[in-house]
């Protein structure tokens, strides 16, 4: 997130995939800056995990038209219920839930990782890379969702790869011809792999 263009970044993916929640993790930034930055990336609402230094941080930002309740929040982790059409409310709500609950949470609601398609991997440094990220839920999601798709995008400047949701029933990923998006060419490795083909 320290990268002084990120928002553009976010604004190229909002253009290319249509999103209406954007989840960040690992954003290392907090305070007025994080709030500098929010405004910038223009959704109308947001939830955000203060970092602990240069480490941890989460922010969930989503537009008007989905509804966003947030359940519980931890350090590492946010549960957000989205909304239907008839549980639409103003604003969302927040309580707060200890760690210690999270895995009879999980058991109790029968909560299941909705998989992915692309890169096995969410996160990456150096030669470790690790699946840390994924979108999970719970049976009421086969009803609201049922065709839905989950992507690991492309990494940029960041460890972590951005998480695309989509809900769409036409979403197709191969949507046209190949488009080279100006924050590729600012990724560290692209003048080598250019210059290699």
């Amino acid at each position: 997130m320290g990268h002084p263009c990120f928002h553009n970044f976010v604004s190229e993916y909002q253009k290319e995939f249509q999103l209406e929640i954007v989840c960040l993790f690992e954003t290392r930034t907090s305070g007025v800056r994080a709030d500098r930055i929010i405004s910038q990336i223009r959704m109308a609402w947001s939830c955000r995990i203060e970092a602990n230094g240069f480490s941890s941080g989460i922010w969930n930002l989503w537009n008007e038209i989905v509804s966003i309740d947030i359940l519980a929040i931890h350090p590492q982790m946010v549960h957000m219920k989205v909304l239907n059409e008839s549980e639409r409310v103003g604003a969302a709500s927040q309580s707060r839930l200890g760690c210690k609950w999270f895995q009879t949470f999980l058991f109790d609601y029968k909560i299941r990782d909705l998989g992915y398609s692309c890169s096995q991997f969410t996160w990456s440094r150096g030669n470790l890379s690790q699946r840390l990220d994924k979108v999970i839920s719970n049976s009421e999601w086969d009803f609201f969702a049922p065709n839905y798709a989950v992507h690991n995008l492309h990494r940029l400047k960041l460890d972590n790869r951005p998480i695309l949701v989509s809900l769409r029933l036409n979403f197709q990923w191969d949507s046209g011809p190949f488009q080279c998006l100006p924050s590729q060419m600012l990724h560290a490795e692209f003048k080598e792999l250019v210059r290699k083909t």
